[in-house]
């Protein structure tokens, strides 16, 4: 009996012995590069609340100068303007239809604002909130960049146009045609051309701004629905999300060649590069904030995730504050707010 005793207490404490060993080696085994996190990229280090604004909170612009962030909140109707050093909103344009994309232009300290619901590009004096002008562009306008080399706007609007803006007459000069409705895009000042999402036909398209015509078509077939867009021009890449499935895709703009891809937070609705860190940033509706970083290798992983909240789509990189700012629009009882990030060393 003493003998089966001590048999049944040894075969107790091999299985203890093989128990510790599986959770040992289970914790300890590699994970794909691809899904591989580590401590969280960025660090919150404030928080602005945007009550009462309700809705979906499009795209911002910030005046370094003057501390002033612009952004354009498209289900409230609204152009709210926020003081960075008080944390507070200090003026609301109201009745504006579907406000989406904004730029700030230093050099002539103005706030352009494309209004959808309506297709007017409209411009704001930047610290008196005063409109002086609008400039019709067409139905469904969203996306808008600024090219200060030639003091010129693009506006992405319709069934697949870019419209071009003569920044000094206020007046738009052309249309350069897309095959449907684009959505985000990038201006390449080296090579004189714009990089465009057109998620309808599968494409990105280059549009030559010589000739005002797209000259190329690169297919967009390892993923569905390609709505973000980020460019370094440094490294001549386009870093491009994808909602179905929720993938990175990064091409070469030399040659539109895809040279990477990873998946990525679902619902993503914005996309930067920090050339100096080599890191890309995606803001998901999915509720996080996702860091690649670029290795030896030449590729990219996921180095971090950060929890935000679910329907946090809109952000904006500012590189010459090494800083993140997430708008997170209300969710029943919880106001609409401004998150902002320190991005660590």
């Amino acid at each position: 009996m003493q003998k089966k005793k001590q048999i049944t207490g040894q075969k107790k404490i091999f299985w203890a012995i093989l128990s510790v060993m599986i959770i040992f080696f289970s914790c300890t085994s590699p994970v794909n590069n691809s899904q591989k996190t580590t401590a969280d990229s960025l660090t919150l280090v404030k928080t602005i609340s945007l009550n009462p604004v309700n809705g979906r909170i499009d795209r911002m612009a910030i005046n370094l100068k003057k501390q002033l962030l612009y952004i354009a909140a498209q289900g409230n109707n609204s152009l709210e303007v926020i003081s960075l050093q008080s944390g507070k909103v200090i003026q609301s344009i109201n009745k504006l239809k579907k406000p989406q994309g904004i730029v700030y232009i230093p050099s002539q300290d103005v706030v352009a604002l494309i209004t959808g619901g309506d297709g007017f590009l409209r411009i704001f004096e930047a610290t008196s909130f005063k409109q002086i002008k609008e400039i019709p562009i067409g139905n469904d306008a969203g996306n808008l960049r600024y090219d200060s080399s030639s003091n010129r706007l693009f506006a992405a609007y319709g069934k697949g146009a870019i419209a071009v803006v003569d920044a000094g007459k206020w007046e738009k000069t052309a249309d350069i045609k897309l095959s449907a409705h684009p959505e985000s895009f990038q201006l390449d000042k080296k090579k004189n051309r714009l990089y465009v999402n057109v998620p309808d036909s599968r494409q990105i398209e280059v549009a030559d701004l010589a000739k005002g015509e797209v000259t190329e078509r690169w297919p967009v077939s390892d993923a569905k629905l390609n709505f973000t867009m980020a460019f370094d021009d440094a490294s001549q890449m386009i870093f491009v999300t994808c909602r179905r499935p929720a993938t990175l895709l990064v091409y070469h703009a030399s040659n539109g060649k895809m040279i990477f891809k990873s998946p990525c937070s679902a619902d993503a609705d914005d996309i930067f590069y920090n050339n100096q860190k080599k890191e890309c940033y995606i803001s998901s509706g999915e509720g996080f904030m996702d860091v690649f970083r670029r290795t030896a290798k030449g590729d990219y992983e996921r180095i971090s995730r950060t929890a935000t909240r679910e329907g946090a789509r809109t952000s904006l990189f500012v590189p010459e504050l090494n800083e993140i700012i997430l708008a997170v629009p209300r969710e029943l009882a919880n106001a609409a707010e401004l998150r902002i990030y320190k991005i660590n060393p």
